[in-house]
């Protein structure tokens, strides 16, 4: 169903097996309301719900199963909208916040154990400790800094969501994401989009995805280090992003078609760099380890070496000449 004009309602439909999703908000789209709809898009769909740049769309009292509500657009757009935890994914609740500040554990399972975090233009909050899986993505941050995703005594699993398994995008700046579960997920397991910054991703295991273990596009500035990244396409993956320092990550067989490293810098043009060893208790022996110390900052260091080198070499001629 899809739709892009003002003041409708939807609702009261069984939607099932429906295409691409069960119900999109379009462009241009605003003052919508969409309530108490069944919506079952197991084996046809990659999204339940998707409100992509539509604005102040009431959503109530739906249950989806197998795929949850993506929302997606400037910040006037995706903050507009009012979308009330009566909401349901496998029967679980979809928790969406805008402008709030310090939200954690009691905000996330007051009304139902969460299916889906959404969170926009909030700051200063921790996620923690839950199983988002069997949705669209089981995390999205817009706008939104100083959330840490995860911590080292409870952490989250996000599996066979049905695009990203967690999606920063937007500004999202200060951020930390660690100690995550991250399996199974149609395309990546954690992705960074349109300049997102100075987010530490570290000790998470993000594995077994359709597209990369870790993706960033566009983000810059960002400390990736010592996660587990196997058996997707891409172990890392990085688009137009720079002056990020990616170290310490154990990245095993990635199924990239241009070489075997799982490491892809720019647009499909790969590189790969020194083997490491697996760590973290991984036991096949036929694994091959693969990690950039120090990404960007390696080209940086060997810059300084050469100068140096050269400036030394100048004056040991010029001492000799004297």
């Amino acid at each position: 169903m899809y739709m892009n004009c003002n003041n409708n309602t939807i609702s009261n439909n069984t939607i099932n097996k429906s295409g691409q999703y069960g119900i999109r908000v379009s462009s241009n789209s605003y003052d919508n309301i969409i309530a108490n709809n069944s919506i079952d898009a197991q084996g046809s769909t990659n999204v339940g719900m998707r409100l992509q740049y539509a604005d102040n769309t009431v959503v109530s009292g739906n249950d989806m199963v197998g795929f949850g509500i993506y929302i997606e657009g400037q910040l006037t757009s995706v903050s507009s909208h009012t979308i009330f935890t009566n909401n349901n994914v496998n029967g679980k609740t979809v928790y969406y916040y805008t402008g709030q500040t310090n939200l954690n554990h009691e905000n996330f399972t007051g009304d139902g154990t969460p299916a889906q975090i959404i969170l926009v233009q909030c700051t200063d909050s921790m996620i923690s400790g839950y199983d988002l899986s069997d949705t669209s993505v089981g995390i999205q941050l817009y706008y939104s800094e100083n959330i840490t995703i995860s911590n080292k005594t409870a952490r989250n699993t996000v599996s066979t969501a049905q695009n990203e398994g967690i999606r920063l995008l937007n500004n999202c700046n200060e951020n930390i994401i660690e100690h995550n579960y991250l399996f199974n997920n149609t395309d990546s397991g954690i992705a960074l989009f349109d300049d997102c910054s100075e987010i530490i991703i570290r000790l998470n295991n993000a594995s077994f995805n359709g597209k990369a273990g870790i993706e960033l596009n566009e983000s810059n500035s960002n400390k990736i280090n010592n996660n587990i990244a196997k058996n997707n396409i891409y172990g890392l993956l990085l688009n137009s992003s720079s002056n990020n320092c990616i170290y310490g990550n154990i990245l095993i067989n990635n199924d990239h078609n241009y070489n075997e490293s799982g490491v892809c810098v720019g647009n499909g043009d790969c590189r790969s760099s020194s083997n490491g060893t697996p760590s973290g208790g991984d036991d096949d022996d036929d694994d091959e380890a693969v990690a950039i110390p120090f990404g960007n900052f390696y080209l940086y260091f060997l810059f300084l070496s050469v100068i140096s080198l050269v400036l030394i070499k100048r004056k040991t001629i010029t001492h000799n000449s004297n």
